[in-house]
């Protein structure tokens, strides 16, 4: 389970790194030429800033309606589950 999370999570990052120099080449190009010119401590910011909105996300979908499909049993997603419908209407 943990692996097939972390390769998705993987998978995810590459789609959207390769999403903006797919779509639009040259002004890929040219914001990769102005960040040559941001020091280290901007850069270090710009990642932190990144990081942070992240694990932002991650705890508000973690403490949301979002993780009742994480935590309802491997059962209710088979079609020999009888009562799926009813768990996936369970919410903490």
């Amino acid at each position: 389970m943990f692996e097939t999370v972390l390769i998705s999570a993987l998978a995810l990052v590459f789609i959207i790194e390769g999403l903006l120099p797919f779509m639009f080449p040259k002004f890929w190009k040219k914001m990769m030429s102005e960040a040559t010119l941001l020091t280290e401590k901007q850069l270090r910011l710009m990642g932190l800033a990144s990081i942070s909105l992240g694990l932002a996300v991650l705890i508000f979908l973690r403490h949301s309606a979002f993780n009742v499909f994480v935590e309802c049993p491997r059962e209710i997603f088979s079609d020999t589950s009888d009562y799926r419908y009813e768990q996936l209407n369970y919410i903490r």
